[in-house]
């Protein structure tokens, strides 16, 4: 006979239980791997293009939701592969760090920064020191995509749209999270999920 802690269950708030769904919004971001190189499709050709920081593409960061009821998203099971991050699920959870646009650049640089007092991520990419960033916080307004996936429940897929500082996402102080309506069904009143419901999306 199990057990239960009296005081928790009172103070336990009611829920129905099951799968919580990620939607879009602004979220604390932390660096779990970072890619020198990768593949990945070129939309002119739909052929596999390599990338590589020596090419000066950039590096890809690999990240996960660092606080909140959704600490741990990208880390399930159902984006693993066995103790590593399965790579044809990568492109779900990542964003490119590149300096191709030196405006983009200085923004990434100021918010990782503002997010991780003491590191200087310039010195950083300048020492090809990839491995500095791993651990690192940054705010982000996480743009969405939902469609109907092949059970019949709405499936969202995520995008970096806009850097924020761990201040400017306590104050509010953002865009709002850009939304395309992709389901069968467009304009439905409450998307709903079940568990791992992006498992009908090719890489």
């Amino acid at each position: 006979m199990p057990r239960i802690d009296e005081e928790a269950y009172k103070a336990a708030e009611e829920t129905q239980g099951g799968f919580s769904q990620m939607e879009p919004g602004a979220y604390m971001l932390r660096i779990k791997k970072v890619l020198a190189e990768w593949e990945e499709r070129d939309f002119k050709t739909q052929m596999p293009a390599y990338r590589s920081a020596a090419n000066g593409d950039g590096v890809m960061f690999v990240f996960d939701v660092d606080e909140g009821e959704h600490a741990g998203e990208f880390s399930r099971d159902f984006y693993m592969d066995g103790d590593d991050f399965a790579e044809n699920k990568l492109w779900m959870h990542q964003v490119k760090y590149t300096w191709g646009n030196l405006g983009r650049l200085k923004l990434m640089n100021r918010v990782l920064a503002a997010c991780n007092p003491g590191f200087d991520p310039m010195a950083a990419l300048n020492a090809d020191q990839w491995s500095m960033f791993i651990g690192r916080r940054f705010g982000a307004v996480l743009d969405g995509t939902v469609k109907t996936n092949q059970n019949g429940y709405d499936s969202w897929t995520f995008k970096v749209g806009q850097w924020i500082t761990e201040d400017e996402l306590r104050a509010g102080d953002y865009n709002p999270p850009k939304i395309t309506d992709k389901r069968e069904s467009a304009g439905a009143a409450e998307p709903s999920a079940r568990p791992d419901s992006n498992d009908d999306i090719p890489f």
